[in-house]
């Protein structure tokens, strides 16, 4: 038996932009961040809704901006943890007559491995808001040449979408 899954998007629009570097092409670039309401569905029905999704795009390639490897290491990391959660419950569910020197092992091993590609991750993580980058400009919109309004943020009378660098 198949089940199709996924997730449908409504109302995808630009919300930001801010100048990037793109690790994607390797250009310094104006970054978009659209937002979009999320749903997951089974069998193409609607079934959860997953609230706002907001990701970051180049708008010279249309790619991601962040690295692969970071994106892949996000994904390790989220098993990773679920692992060791799970761990831990099992340890704290089991009675103290059941816990032994193995359990106390990996126990530590697990979460000292967490805490170590946590570290690792850190470390390595580029952002692609690097300081340094050409501002983008102060009295229009980059990506509709609209007005904007300054207040407590900068937005676009016209699209809306919010100045961040």
């Amino acid at each position: 038996m198949f089940i199709l899954f996924g997730t449908y998007t409504f109302k995808r629009r630009i919300s930001a932009y801010r100048p990037i570097h793109c690790h994607a092409c390797g250009e310094d670039t104006l970054g978009m961040q659209s937002s979009c309401f999320a749903v997951l569905h089974l069998f193409w029905v609607p079934l959860i809704p997953m609230g706002i999704a907001r990701e970051w795009c180049c708008s010279t390639c249309w790619g991601s901006p962040v690295q692969t490897e970071q994106r892949q290491a996000r994904g390790g990391a989220i098993f990773l943890t679920l692992f060791v959660v799970m761990f831990w419950t099992g340890f704290l569910l089991t009675s103290a007559a059941d816990h032994d020197h193995a359990m106390f092992r990996n126990l530590a091993l697990f979460t000292t491995a967490l805490l170590t590609f946590f570290a690792w991750y850190a470390s390595r993580c580029k952002t692609p808001f690097a300081d340094g980058l050409s501002p983008t400009p102060l009295d229009h919109c980059a990506i509709c040449n609209g007005a904007l309004v300054v207040g407590d943020k900068t937005l676009c009378s016209e699209c809306g979408a919010e100045r961040l660098g």
